[in-house]
């Protein structure tokens, strides 16, 4: 694995689909306390440039469209492993330059 091309990351038991980032999506990051903030915003924070923002990687809960990984930069504290978690999803997301 490459630093930083792959990333890896757990969710818990939550139904999802993989989407793409559109205007208005929020995500609650874990380490915010639940609080949510504009994907958009996370882009700008992580310095993504413009141009490759438009069809990023997304997986959200299928059934409340709520942002669970913005892949490669945000796991949201909605899914989170907890006690309470009975079942982890490991994902793999390769990101390669050009």
């Amino acid at each position: 694995m490459s630093a930083g091309v792959e990333r890896l990351n757990v969710f818990s038991d939550i139904a999802t689909s993989k989407a793409t980032a559109r205007p208005g999506m929020r995500i609650a990051p874990l380490g915010m306390g639940g609080r949510h903030k504009q994907v958009g915003d996370l882009f700008t924070d992580r310095k993504i440039a413009p141009a490759l923002r438009e069809g990023w990687p997304v997986v959200v809960d299928r059934a409340s469209d709520t942002v669970l990984w913005v892949c490669g930069l945000a796991q949201s504290h909605y899914a989170r492993i907890t006690g309470a978690t009975q079942r982890v999803w490991v994902v793999r997301w390769a990101h390669s330059a050009g």
